[in-house]
This record gives structure tokens, sequence and C-alpha cells, in this order.
């Protein structure tokens, strides 16, 4: 019996993206968010998020925390497909400062697995 070859990471993010539709991570889900790209080389995820109605702060803009949630949610997932599916991660401590305001359409997050 040999080790069957992992899958790949296009398969991983398929298989994520399926179990956020269905439900399976209601955060991700709630958030609007998908993966969009993965560079293993890099370790680099690329998530979108489209913010809706329920996290305007009723100026057209996105609350911070639901900034900072799909910031942990990038985070958390990137760990998950660098892992092959083998490893999650809780977010302990999260510094974010937003500059601009966030208004409620398609966001990009990006981060790296150090």
């Amino acid at each position: 019996m040999g080790d069957a070859a992992p899958p790949s990471d296009a398969k991983l993010m398929d298989v994520l993206n399926k179990s956020f539709e269905r439900g399976r991570n209601p955060s991700v889900k709630l958030l609007g968010g998908k993966i969009e790209s993965y560079d293993r080389e890099a370790k680099e995820l690329r998530m979108s998020f489209v913010g809706t109605p329920a996290q305007d702060n009723g100026n057209k803009q996105i609350m911070g925390g639901f900034l900072s949630a799909m910031i942990d949610v990038c985070v958390a997932q990137a760990v998950v497909v660098h892992s092959q599916l083998r490893q999650t991660v809780s977010t302990l401590e999260q510094n974010s400062r937003c500059w601009l305001p966030c208004q409620s359409q398609k966001m990009w997050r990006e981060c790296r697995c150090l």
C-alpha cells in the first residue's frame, strides 16, 4: 500500500468552496467568502467576499468587525489549504486598521502562511 499523491491545490479549493456553499463553514457563507487562488510556492491565498446589507453600518459601508472576520477567515483557510486539509487554526490575536471605508461590494483579502 503506497501513499496516494496529495490532492492538487485546485481540487482542495474546489472541495472547500463547495463545502462553503453547503454551509459547512457558516462564517465563510455569512461573509460571502470564496477561495479564488492559492500559490503554494509563495504560500499565498486569495479570497473574495461579498458584502451584504446585513453587514452595512447604515452608510453603505461594511462594519469593521465584518472586515476583521474576513481577514480571520482568509488566514484560517490559508492554513487549511497549505496543510492539504490536515490542519485548522484559531486566531488568538489579530490587529487590523482600516484607513478608508469599505463599500458594500466584492472585496478581496490575501494572506500568506509564514
